[in-house]
């Protein structure tokens, strides 16, 4: 468990479908590295199914081109 405090919000666990995503432009001088720059704290991710047809229509287009690669 990670516990994270970003301003103004109170100290808590990171949880397990939270990200935190940091940057830094800083490469020289007393704030390099230390990632403060931006940061973004994005959470509630739920995956987004993908629709049956969509998935075969994907795998018949590489069938297609795995037959026009042997083909050729």
């Amino acid at each position: 468990q990670t516990h994270l405090q970003l301003p103004p919000f109170s100290s808590g666990v990171f949880g397990t479908n939270e990200y935190l995503l940091a940057f830094d432009t800083s490469l020289t001088g007393a704030n390099a590295g230390d990632f403060s720059d931006l940061v973004v704290l994005v959470e509630s991710i739920r995956p987004v199914p993908v629709p049956g047809a969509a998935m075969l229509g994907v795998m018949g287009f590489g069938l297609v081109g795995l037959c026009r690669r042997r083909l050729n």
